[in-house]
């Protein structure tokens, strides 16, 4: 699979701090690119088109490698936010067939799924 996916950061593990799963170890996924914009938004350098020269495209086997670097070994939830929700929400469908081990939170304006 060659399909790329622009990121804006991978980050962790660090301890997740909001919704139902608060408290345990993550990883976050931080993809760029939007075309809402959202009043609440808090991370405008993985929205605004000015940021793109900041952002990396990455295959899903790209983005799973740094996320099993950053984990160490351990099993950690993977949390995958924007950027666009909607490229977001296709990461874990691609990961997956790779990832038994791995959990993944996504969140979005109402909650978290």
């Amino acid at each position: 699979m060659n399909e790329r996916i622009r990121i804006s950061e991978i980050f962790g593990p660090t301890i997740q701090g909001e919704g139902p799963l608060i408290g345990r170890p993550t990883v976050f996924v931080r993809t760029g690119g939007c075309d809402y914009r959202c009043t609440w938004c808090d991370t405008l350098y993985a929205v605004l088109p000015a940021y793109r020269n900041e952002w990396a495209l990455m295959t899903p086997a790209d983005i799973m490698a740094r996320v099993e670097e950053l984990a160490g070994g351990n099993p950690v939830l993977v949390s995958l936010s924007g950027g666009n929700p909607a490229a977001a929400m296709a990461i874990p469908l691609r990961l997956r067939p790779k990832a038994a081990w791995l959990n993944h939170g996504l969140p979005n304006s109402i909650g978290w799924s």
